[in-house]
Order: structure tokens, then sequence, then C-alpha cells
């Protein structure tokens, strides 16, 4: 049998010859002006009832002839509205695999075909062909750019112009609404980006280290990017053009970027986030906490994944131990807590999950924590079960109700005895085990005693002798003693104020701090915000703030009293009047205030001169030429004692007088221009106060040199005052901003508009390396800001630093670190003392 020689030919398809992309206008002329959807996909759209319409769309097939107002007519042919339009085309692009088709012979990126092999060359957009398919519709869509967070992106990262999307708006039933083709039909699974080592899941301790991988690209339907609501779509996605992003309070890239990362699954959760509403939390005294409220009845409760960032962290976790136990996860009424107690400084990033009756964890918000001390408490939590502290969701589905005790901290001390008490709808057994950190369960059983009578359930607990110190959990099970019937826990400690709010421990603080002052308005103020948060003063702190308030305020009603007697008492001695010299020194000496006693001196002794002295009888002429004499000493104080003799004696002015007058001027000009020079402050001033005294008083407030040196006295003064809290800064802080490793783009700022306004050009300080290296020896550092001088500070250098700084307020920086709050407050004060100065200027 012979075998034939010869081969079929089988031909190859390629997508030769290649194509030119094709422009896209992002917004045609004529379209109607942006503005906040009339309705929400969730009221008007259900994904179960679009089953049909949506296979019938993936089913439509395209030839190389087939134009887009084809396609779109065979796609929204029949159909009854936009949302079903719209969402027939949406369906289509989703179906289409553009890598897995070949393209022979296709040149026209205006066809579909053509513009699905730009897709596969790389050369198009999912926002472009959405947009094509959307106006041959004659459905109106918008291509929009901005900033995504995306793959890239990590919770409380500051910079995200490198992360650019495209997405699309489109006008659906009287309403503009958003559509993200690209997001709703790719994704990636399995990136990590390898910083993160997880340390806590759920109250167990773990040390998973993830290594950094790509991921995988993968395709599908998601739903979430197809008409979401733009309150929600912008914690995602930030439109550039602030117009679309259908808000009425649109967003800047600070706020997107400062606002915590929500998944879409966060907003039908049925949890609202109430504190702290920021992508970055800054630890108060070693603690960070986080609140949430349930909006509706769910059978889900809250969980987490704690992750630390050795990289960038200060310090290091320990290799011998796990740290378990960080987190406390608290359930009151409708409202859910977590406090994260560190035992290590650094940067940590906590998840938040809900738990679908304990099978499903969801993600839905992540935060970044910046740590920048270890908890004074260094104790681990007794436990840290899935379910949380206090009474939730978990209890009420296992029948119990009418708790004794809501909240999940339960405040005892020593030798006390607390009883805990719920009903229970049908009958169970129920087991109390008491747990400590450091003791077996069985040792503890002598302090709880429990008895159930019908449906009703208490439970007694004494607090043990070392109570004091330390902190002890309460977990009650219905059923046998094992994980899955664990139905409430209560945390017992007597240290209330590791439990406070972070806002009221700030409250508490702030006191402290106005108490170790002596300036009224602060004192006003904390004590204010005290009361109105309606703390209890357990420290006696809000006792002695009132005291030393009225302390203050009697001591500023005497320094209002003093200063009136002796502007009494100059004025009087500035006119030579006997009359009102007598009746200053009478109302001075009754009010008994040794402050005066040197002014008083002063006046007795003229009214002694006074009376002794017989002006009529002096000669004219002898008056006239010691004036004369005085005049051209130009001695100050001399041709000042001239004046006012020749004045009392009511002599006539042949021009001797007014030249006498005008050179006394000059010369008080000459001194206090003088001490402006040499910045004698002490000197100058006196020479100010000298002036109500004088004789020629009117034409010195009139003369502008004089005013100028009023406003240059108080603002150096005001200059002084900014300078001293940098004076009792305390040695190490520099060190410690120096020793900053996350550069933070507030710590960047912050110490770079201080360092312009010092006089660095902006180039020796383009890197935080560059800024470290201004900071050393700070010594040099603090002296250049003791001897700065508003007086070489250019306006266009203080717009400069000013930028900078106006991004952030004090609350934001002193969050951060206190320290670096202390050259912020420096710097703007500065800054807009040098504003006032430029504005005042001739």
């Amino acid at each position: 049998m012979r075998m034939g020689c010869g081969a079929s030919q089988l031909q190859v398809l390629t997508d030769d010859p290649d194509i030119d992309p094709i422009y896209v206008p992002d917004v045609p002329k004529g379209y109607k002006s942006p503005s906040p959807p009339k309705w929400k996909k969730r009221d008007v759209f259900d994904v179960t009832n679009s089953k049909e319409l949506d296979s019938r769309a993936s089913q439509v097939t395209v030839s190389d002839n087939t134009t887009f107002e084809v396609l779109a007519s065979d796609l929204t042919s029949g159909l009854r509205n936009d949302l079903e339009r719209v969402r027939a085309l949406f369906m289509w692009l989703g179906h289409q695999d553009f890598d897995q088709q070949v393209y022979p012979g296709v040149t026209d990126g205006r066809t579909p075909r053509g513009y699905m092999k730009l897709m596969k060359l790389k050369k198009g957009s999912y926002a472009s062909f959405f947009a094509l398919l959307c106006r041959a519709a004659k459905l109106p869509c918008v291509i929009v750019r901005g900033q995504v967070k995306s793959v890239g992106y990590e919770v409380g990262d500051q910079d995200v112009t490198r992360l650019i999307g495209t997405w699309n708006v489109v006008y659906v039933d009287g309403s503009w609404q958003i559509v993200h083709p690209m997001w709703a039909f790719t994704g990636v699974i399995g990136h990590d980006s390898g910083k993160w080592v997880k340390i806590e899941a759920d109250g167990k301790g773990t040390r998973e280290r993830a290594k950094a991988r790509q991921g995988i690209s993968i395709r599908s339907i998601d739903e979430d990017f197809f008409l979401p609501h733009p309150e929600e779509f912008i914690y995602t996605c930030v439109a550039e053009k602030r117009e679309w992003q259908l808000i009425k309070d649109t967003w800047d890239l600070h706020k997107f970027c400062n606002v915590p990362r929500f998944q879409f699954k966060y907003f039908t959760s049925g949890y609202k986030l109430i504190r702290e509403h920021k992508s970055i939390l800054v630890s108060e005294n070693g603690k960070c906490e986080l609140e949430f409220e349930q909006t509706k009845d769910t059978k889900s409760h809250l969980a987490y994944d704690l992750y630390f960032d050795e990289k960038q962290s200060k310090d290091k976790l320990p290799d011998e131990i796990e740290l378990p136990r960080c987190v406390f996860l608290e359930t009151n009424g409708n409202r859910v807590r977590l406090i994260v107690r560190f035992h290590v400084a650094g940067i940590y990033k906590l998840s938040i999950k809900y738990n679908l009756l304990g099978i499903i964890a969801v993600p839905i918000a992540a935060f970044k924590l910046v740590v920048n001390e270890r908890a004074e408490n260094k104790n681990m939590f007794p436990i840290n079960p899935p379910i949380g502290f206090g009474f939730g969701q978990t209890a009420k589905v296992n029948g119990l109700a009418a708790p004794s005790h809501k909240s999940g901290v339960v405040v005892m001390q020593r030798r006390t005895i607390q009883t805990f008490s719920f009903q229970m709808t049908t009958r169970k057994q129920v087991v109390a085990r008491l747990r400590h950190n450091n003791m077996q369960s069985e040792d503890l059983d002598q302090y709880v005693d429990q008895e159930v009578r019908d449906k009703n359930v208490k439970i007694h607990v004494t607090m043990p002798e070392d109570g004091d110190h330390e902190e002890y959990a309460l977990q009650i099970y219905t059923g046998e003693e094992k994980k899955d019937n664990n139905v409430i826990n209560y945390l017992l400690t007597s240290r209330k104020e590791d439990f406070e709010k972070v806002q009221e421990y700030k409250v508490r603080k702030n006191l402290r701090i106005a108490l170790g002052g002596h300036t009224i308005s602060d004192l006003e103020r904390a004590i204010k915000e005290f009361e109105v948060a309606k703390l209890k003063d357990t420290s006696g702190d809000l006792r002695k703030a009132k005291l030393k308030l009225d302390k203050l305020r009697k001591e500023r009603i005497k320094e209002k009293e003093i200063n009136s007697l002796k502007r009494n008492l100059k004025k009087a001695l500035k006119h030579r009047s006997l009359i009102d010299l007598e009746t200053a020194i009478a109302a001075a000496e009754e009010s008994g205030y040794p402050d005066l006693q040197e002014v008083l001196l002063t006046a007795r002794a003229m009214v002694v001169d006074l009376e002794q002295e017989d002006i009529d009888g002096q000669m004219e002429s002898d008056i006239r030429d010691r004036l004369i004499t005085a005049t051209k000493a130009k001695k100050r104080k001399g041709l000042e004692a001239a004046v006012v003799r020749f004045q009392g004696a009511k002599l006539q002015d042949k021009g001797d007088l007014s030249e006498a007058r005008t050179v006394l001027l000059h010369l008080y000009e000459e001194a206090v221009e003088n001490e402006i020079t040499q910045k004698n402050l002490i000197r100058l001033e006196s020479s100010l106060d000298s002036i109500e005294a004088s004789a020629i008083e009117e034409e010195l407030q009139m003369s502008q040199v004089i005013q100028k040196a009023h406003r240059f006295l108080q603002q150096q003064k005001r200059l002084q005052r900014f300078l001293s809290p940098i004076l009792a800064m305390k040695n190490g802080t520099v060190a410690e901003i120096h020793g900053y490793k996350d550069t933070n783009p507030l710590i960047v700022d912050v110490m770079k508009a201080t360092f312009i306004t010092l006089g660095h050009r902006q180039n020796e300080l383009e890197s935080w390396s560059a800024i470290q290296k201004q900071l050393v020896p700070s010594s040099k550092f603090l002296t250049r800001i003791k001897s700065f001088n508003l007086d070489k500070l250019h306006v266009r250098t203080a717009d400069r630093a000013r930028k900078l700084l106006q991004k952030y307020t004090t609350d934001d920086v002193r969050e951060v670190s206190a320290g670096l709050a202390t050259f912020y407050k420096w710097s703007n004060n500065v800054l807009q003392e040098a504003a006032v100065d430029s504005e005042s200027r001739p």
C-alpha cells in the first residue's frame, strides 16, 4: 500500500494589517449639564429581573461590516426605556473576549469589529468603546478621567496622581448615571504588595508574611460598577473635572486620599462608620479607635484583620512572641466599637469585614494606623472572641433578651460583686466562665456563681483580689463550652480610662494642657468642652481648672484697675494740674496696690513742687531763655521740661515754642527709630510709654514714625510669643522628627514650609532626606529660628510656604506629632504676621 506524499494547506488567520487608533471625544457638544442623579439603581433595577435581557444581549454577534448604529439597533430594538437599552449595551460589551478573536483585514476602528481589534492591540479603552455604543443608540455618554484606587493603591497613600483611570457617565431616563465598564468586566485576584504582615485575625494571633504577587487577571461581571451611586463611587474613583463627580459637595484629591477605603459592600452592609472618618488614624496614648452604627437588623457581626508594615515602622515585631488580642471589639446596642491597643510602635492596617452567620467574611473598609507610642496598659486582652464583647446580634439570634448589661466593658474594683442577668426565649443550658491572661479558668471558677429560674438567668461575679490592675473576661455559653456556643462576652476592668473614647481622652488632655498654662481663653474653651462632653471629673482637673480660671479673671480685673489708676496719675502729671493730681493720688492710695508706689512717689513730689512754686514770680525772660537754650541743646529730657515749664507759665508763643515742639518731636522720632534698628524692645517700650506724659502727646500720636514703632513693638512681642513654645521644647523633639522614616506628605510639607520661611531655597528641600540633613545639628536649626528676622522674609517666599501649610489644620498636624505641630504653629503665625506686615506697608 502506498501513501500519498502531498499535504493539505492550512490557512493561519492573523490580525494583519495593523490598525490606527481613533479619536473619541470625551464630551460632545450639546449635552445637558451634569447634575446629581434623580434616582438610585437599587430603587429601579434588580439584576434577577434582567436575566432574559442579559442573555439576549450576550448572544448578539457582529461581522466585519456591522456598524455601531446597526449593532446598537440590534441590541436595543423592542426595549422599553433607557435603562433597559443601556443595560443591553453594557452586557454585550461585557461578553466580548477581544483577545480570543482574530481580526484579519479589519482596518476601520469606527466599526465594532475594528474597535475590538484596537482593544486587543491595547490601542483602545473600555470607556471609549462604551461611549461609541451609547452614542450610536442616541444615549448621551461622557468619558470621564480621574484618579482611582486601583490595584496599586494602599489605604492612606497621599499620592495617587499615577493611578489614572477612565469611566463613563451616561444619560439614562432623565438622569446622569455612572458606568465603569473596565472594572465591571475585568479584575485582578491574588494581588499582594508583599509589605504587610498579618498579626491578628478575628482575635487569633498569627504571623503571616505575604509574598509580593502581581495577581491574575480575570473576566467576570461586577454589578457594583453598573450605575453605582456617585456618593458611594467617589470613595473609589474621583473625576478630575469636578462637575462630573455628580455630587453636591465635590471632592479634591486631598479629601479623596484622606477618607476611609470603603468597598461597595460597605454601603449595603447595614453598618455606618461614625468615628473616625479618615484613611489614616494616629494613635492617642498607644490606642486607635473606630465606631460603627448598625443601621438595620442583620444576622451579621463585624470582624477584622490587623496587619503590620515592618519596613515603614520604627519598631520591629518581637521574634519570640506573637501579638494576639490587640483588638477589642464591643457591641453596645446598635453601636460597634473597635479599640486597638498597640504593643509595638509602627505602621498598621486594619481591615474591617462583616461576618454573615460566621460563614462569609466580606471586606467593607480599611484604615492605615500610625502608632507613635506604645499603650500604657501593656496587657493583652484576656480573650478576643470572633463575636466581640457586649450584648450583640449573636445573643439575640440565640434567643437571649433583656440584658442587665449591654456594654462590653464593665468597671469593677477588687472584691466587688456584679450581677449579670438576661432572659431566654427558650430554656437552655447556660455556662459562664471567667478568663485571665495568666490564670487557668478552673482557678477562677470560685469567683463565678450562677442561678437559673425558669427562663431567667443571673450570673454573680466577684472581682478577684488583684483586680485593681488586671483585666478579666466573662464568657457566657448556651450549651456546651465551645466556640460555636459563645453568645455573650464582657470585659471586667478597673481601668475605665483605658476604654474612654478617643474624643473623651482628647477633651481630658486639652483640659490638663490648659490647666498647665495661664491663658483665660484656653481654660474657658477646655472647661466648656469638658462640660459639653458631660464627663465625670474623676481626677479633679475640672475643679482645679475652674479655681484657676476664677483666680486669673480676678488678676485680670486687678491689672485693668491698676492700669486705669496709672493712666490717671500720668495724665495729671502731664498737665501739672494740682486738683487732678490730688484726685488721682487719693484713688490710687485707696486701692492699696503696691504696683502704684513708684508713680505715686512721682505724683506726690510734683504736688510739693506745684505748691511751692510761684510761677507768677518768675521772670518771663528766664523761662523763654531756658526754652531757647534747651532747643539748641537738643536734649530730649531737658527740652521736655522747658516746654512744660513754658506752657505752664502760659507765655505767648513768639515762634520759640513752636520750634521747640518741632525739635522735641524729631528727638522722640530719632530715639524710637534707633531703638527699632537695635531691636531694643525694653527701651522702645519705655520711650513709647513716656509719650502719654509728654507735652506734645498729640503730635507724637499722629506721627507716622511713632505709629510704626507701636506696630513694630506689638509685632515683636507676638513673634516672641510665637517663639516661646519652641524655646520650651524638649531636646529630643527635633531628633524625633529627624528620625521619621514615613515620608507622610504632611510631615514633609510642614518642615519644608518651616525651612522656606527661614530662607532656604526650594531646591535644597526636594526630598525628605534633604530636609533631614537641615535638621542636624538640632542646636543650629533652633538657633536659626531664634534669630529669625521677619524683615528678610520676601512676599513670594512667604506665599510658597503658605501654600504648603494651608492644606492642614493644627489638629491634623498634632495628630501626627505634637513637636511637629509646634513648628507648624510657629511657621503659620509668622506667615500670617508677614501678610499683615506687607499689607500695612506703604
